[in-house]
């Protein structure tokens, strides 16, 4: 246990960008920088050999239904996680361009609008709270074709020992919210009932 919590005082650092569905994260404790995802070649083959599932259960859906998700308890839990790491995670990097379309005019002009109200709404949050050196949102919509188009880089590093206790003060309502996506059958929202206590 000592071990464990001598090996998460350094500051640890993640970076991850990607484009149209192809991410790649890396991760850097201390001088050491290695690529997490996608994997390297050489557990890519040990992964291939593994007998490969059923079409049926390959195709089978993840069973998260995000029609269900309130945005304004969201919006709440996500500001209420990042007050808590104000003094914990050095954000670096904060780009994201995004072209939203539905192949629906009226739906990607719906959800242009809640995704701008979202970014209005954390923007200044994030710009109070964090020095960002470098950081840039841009959204956009694209009303004639059908495919999303994005591309973003987020990068920070915190010290693993804060960062865990702020998100398992939390630890309910991130709960809350998981269960919520997992049962489209019972939608409704999530209330926040964690502490504020400080360690």
């Amino acid at each position: 246990m000592g071990i464990f919590l001598l090996l998460t005082l350094p500051r640890v650092g993640v970076r991850a960008q990607g484009e149209n569905g192809d991410v790649q994260v890396w991760l850097r404790y201390g001088r050491i920088r290695i690529r997490v995802y996608p994997l390297p070649r050489a557990f890519q083959k040990k992964k291939e050999d593994k007998p490969k599932k059923p079409a049926a259960a390959q195709s089978a859906p993840s069973g998260f239904d995000f029609s269900n998700l309130d945005l304004g308890d969201t919006v709440c839990l996500l500001l209420d996680v990042l007050d808590d790491l104000r003094d914990i995670v050095r954000i670096d990097i904060l780009r994201a361009d995004v072209v939203i379309a539905t192949g629906d005019a009226a739906k990607t002009g719906m959800l242009l609008g809640e995704c701008s109200a979202l970014v209005g709404m954390i923007t200044p949050f994030l710009e109070n709270t964090f020095s960002i050196k470098e950081y840039h949102i841009v959204l956009d919509g694209d009303f004639e074709s059908d495919q999303t188009r994005w591309k973003a880089t987020l990068a920070f590093s915190a010290r693993p020992i804060r960062f865990f206790w702020a998100l398992w003060k939390r630890r309910r309502t991130i709960l809350q919210l998981y269960h919520t996506l997992k049962q489209p059958e019972n939608p409704g929202s999530f209330t926040q009932k964690d502490g504020g206590e400080t360690p």
